[in-house]
């Protein structure tokens, strides 16, 4: 928000209202310093999307080609990490009629997916079942513990974001 303050010394109230907990940072800068830095911020996060879409795209073809179910959790892997950054950043509340709901929920159920994500890729790409089956095993417990949370957050999200934060 753009406010003119008259020489001298100035004081600014401010006072937010929110559903649920959120990251709220305050930052006073010219309109230059605020114009730079903003295009700073969106070339490097729109830059990194672009990579990660670019190996979406390869992973997505590689497992069009050999069919092996660890190619696509890499997929959705990189989906929901992408989802995550766009959701914590406030880029994605551009594209969304409910912004809060994308700053907030969002951000815990894509945080969540990523995880488990995350682990099938690792449990594929490993062989743990094979290889480690204790290490396997707890990997399925840590899923498990973050499908609850993520049912948590559907219930109640005030107490799921204390759990996970």
């Amino acid at each position: 928000m753009k406010v003119k303050l008259p020489p001298g010394r100035s004081s600014l109230y401010l006072h937010t209202r929110t559903q649920g907990t959120t990251i709220f940072n305050v930052a006073v800068q010219t309109e230059d310093a605020f114009n730079h830095q903003r295009l700073f911020e969106y070339c490097f996060a729109y830059s990194m999307i672009g990579v990660l879409m670019i190996m979406a795209a390869y992973n997505f073809f590689t497992w069009i080609q050999l069919r092996k179910a660890v190619f696509l959790v890499y997929v959705g892997f990189i989906f929901f990490l992408t989802s995550q950054v766009l959701s914590y950043s406030g880029l994605a509340t551009h594209h969304f009629e409910h912004p809060s709901f994308v700053l907030n929920d969002c951000y815990l159920y894509f945080g969540n997916f990523t995880n488990i994500c995350a682990l099938l890729f690792a449990m594929y790409f490993l062989s743990l079942k094979e290889r480690h089956p204790w290490v396997y095993k707890m990997c399925i417990v840590v899923m498990i513990a973050a499908a609850l949370i993520q049912t948590l957050v559907s219930i109640n999200y005030n107490v799921a974001a204390k759990i996970t934060v």
